[in-house]
């Protein structure tokens, strides 16, 4: 159960990585190009952004980094 537990800190910090990667990538690059409706359209690529999609990865990133943290500070204090 130990080794199960010491791995989830590690697994949900790369979550977050991920998730802090999608956030950077579809949000916060084109936070200035938003507009009334939430969108934004690249015309170099064709691809439509939408500022939805930076609080989906906002809090998904949070959930795992809390989790990572509280988990790893709980392994801590149990040893």
């Amino acid at each position: 159960m130990k080794t199960l537990s010491g791995m989830i800190g590690p697994i949900l910090f790369g979550v977050a990585v991920i998730c802090a990667y999608f956030f950077h990538a579809t949000y916060y690059r084109w936070r200035g190009c938003f507009d009334a409706t939430g969108r934004c359209f690249d015309p170099q690529t064709g691809v439509v952004y939408h500022q939805q999609a930076g609080l989906v990865w906002g809090v998904l990133f949070c959930v795992a980094i809390v989790g990572a943290i509280g988990l790893s500070a709980l392994l801590r204090k149990r040893t």
